[in-house]
């Protein structure tokens, strides 16, 4: 797919993708006090896809223009990758460690 082509994303692909952001942001909610205000859980939110989006227009911005990814874009997925997983276990522990409390 060429990078020029991402603007017209099938409708079920659309649909997908919402399915799979909303399930992500799932497993954040853990993470709030159980007695978060409501202002609380929206400015979660808002932080939430503010990162997603900002990663996603990362991830474009970074690539190389090729229509194929380059070894310099797959290493910088790895990157990406490897930041998101360090992340995920951190969010993880902290989720554990309120259930333990």
């Amino acid at each position: 797919m060429n990078r020029s082509q991402f603007g017209r994303i099938p409708q079920a692909t659309v649909s997908l993708l919402q399915q799979t952001r909303q399930q992500v942001y799932q497993q954040v909610l853990p993470a709030l006090p159980p007695n978060a205000p409501q202002i609380q859980i929206d400015e979660c939110r808002w932080a939430f896809f503010a990162g997603a989006q900002h990663l996603f227009a990362s991830i474009i911005s970074i690539m190389d223009a090729d229509a194929e990814p380059t070894a310099n874009d797959l290493r910088r997925m790895d990157q990406i990758h490897a930041e998101l997983q360090k992340f995920a276990k951190e969010l993880e522990l902290r989720v554990e460690s309120k259930g333990k409390a």
